[in-house]
């Protein structure tokens, strides 16, 4: 695909308009059936458990046959029949006999920690591209981040299919989704590693497609539901509107493809390169979201700005759906934001709006790599994102302390970082900072149901509930 043009033509032409995969129903566990032939007819060996088997069963459409078996097929099974083989555990002379019958497009992974609940799927044969598979993982907190060293260290050693469940998929012919990363991306499709996304609307597939050399080449991220499609969508346009600032080139992903695959929406962007960033705001930070700021400003009043409509659209939408006192909080926050600012000429730009450090990696020489703009928006408040990267941050390690006392915190080094801002603005653009995350965190709690607890939500709610003590103690 070769231009912004024809990918804008692309996304808007598909958008909404494919038949749905039967995988936009599944969950998490069956995320490797998109590299199963399209709608395949699914047959059950009498060995695999029968929790998987009903999974399959709710799953199993009309096309070619798939079997599926534990640790080998039977020979009464007559392979020759299938155009696809799946093996749980396979025994180790699986691979030879699926070849002899003609599986000669075969791909085996181990699901960590389990196929069952899989947080990812490591393409093995490979120790390189294994060990770079592992980049998907992104731990922050101490335990998690030594659980990946040790799967790291099994992994370079070859033990990797020791660290979860083993699954073999032998297909006579490629997918549809995998000749469409080879041709966008130029290489061997068959080096990819799988990230299953989190369950439900918004549940997205992440692939990355590794090189020989273990380096992460491209992701890919596939979408089948409506919600997921929408965000993929929005992503792509996002990443072609920053394509047209040459000076934010290498700081966020190329988008190299997107387009209508086997019933999903497929979005394929160039990776990073870097370590994962600290969780300490720094000089790196500011100067990408400076120059972001810079490269997507527009002056115009608050109550104009798409940032505005869309705190109204929310509020209208989740409000009633909400508890009495939360209610009357975001009600009481929204007439105090339009007060300070709904008259007020700002400089709008494009904010990010998950700017956490799990997505930013801090490239060879200090630039940042910031990826995941499925969020994004224009015209928001300054400094959007300097707020957001501190609050997520504090919520990532868990830390406690009282609500004004960070606030204060926050407030104090913004303005250190943004001297050009009038301090007496800055917090009106945090209350509005604040309005906009709880709207959208409520609606994510809405939808999530009421078993949900969401941390990030806590927190925002106790900042707006001690707002006056904050904004008191701020200097004008």
């Amino acid at each position: 695909m070769s231009g912004t043009r024809d990918l804008l033509t692309v996304l808007e032409s598909s958008n909404g308009r494919s038949r749905a995969s039967s995988i936009a129903r599944s969950d998490r566990s069956l995320d490797w059936l998109s590299l199963l032939p399209r709608d395949t007819r699914i047959s059950v060996g009498a060995a695999v458990s029968a929790a998987l088997r009903r999974k399959l069963a709710a799953h199993s459409g009309a096309g070619a046959p798939t079997l599926v078996a534990l640790r080998s097929p039977s020979a009464s099974q007559g392979l020759d029949a299938y155009s696809a083989v799946v093996v749980i555990d396979p025994a180790r002379d699986v691979p030879t006999l699926l070849d002899a019958h003609g599986f000669r497009h075969a791909l085996r992974f181990v699901a960590i920690p389990s196929l069952d609940d899989p947080r990812i799927l490591v393409p093995l044969g490979n120790r390189l591209v294994a060990v770079g598979s592992l980049d998907l993982l992104a731990p922050y907190r101490l335990t998690a981040r030594l659980k990946k060293q040790a799967l790291s260290g099994l992994t370079r050693l070859g033990f990797a299919h020791r660290a979860g469940d083993v699954i073999l998929l032998a297909r006579r012919q490629p997918t549809e989704l995998e000749r469409y990363l080879q041709a966008v991306t130029g290489q061997d499709a068959s080096l990819l590693a799988l990230s299953p996304g989190a369950e439900g609307e918004f549940r997205k597939l992440t692939i990355g497609v590794i090189g020989e050399d273990g380096r992460a080449l491209a992701f890919a991220k596939v979408g089948w539901t409506a919600g997921a499609r929408d965000a993929i969508d929005r992503e792509a346009h996002m990443l072609m509107r920053l394509a047209r600032h040459p000076e934010l080139r290498g700081q966020v992903p190329a988008l190299l493809g997107a387009n209508t695959v086997d019933g999903g929406l497929v979005s394929v962007q160039l990776a990073g390169r870097g370590k994962s960033s600290s969780s300490e705001y720094g000089a790196e930070h500011d100067a990408f979201l400076k120059m972001l700021a810079a490269a997507s400003s527009r002056r115009m009043r608050f109550s104009d700005s798409l940032m505005w409509r869309s705190i109204q659209t929310m509020y209208a939408q989740i409000v009633p759906r909400l508890p009495r006192e939360r209610r009357e909080l975001l009600r009481q926050v929204v007439e105090e934001v339009d007060l300070a600012l709904g008259a007020r000429e700002l400089d709008l730009s494009i904010a990010h709006r998950d700017f956490g450090p799990w997505n930013v990696r801090v490239q060879p020489g200090g630039r940042i790599f910031v990826f995941d703009w499925e969020t994004a928006q224009p015209e928001m408040t300054p400094a959007y994102d300097y707020f957001d990267f501190q609050t997520r941050s504090h919520v990532l390690y868990g830390k406690q302390a009282a609500p004004a006392f960070l606030a204060g915190q926050w407030l104090s080094g913004c303005r250190r970082w943004h001297p050009g801002l009038p301090p007496a603005h800055l917090p009106a653009l945090f209350l509005a900072y604040l309005l906009d995350r709880a709207l959208s965190r409520s609606r994510y709690e809405l939808w999530r149901g009421e078993a949900h607890h969401d941390p990030m939500l806590d927190l925002l709610i106790s900042l707006l509930e001690s707002r006056a003590a904050w904004m008191a103690a701020e200097p004008r």
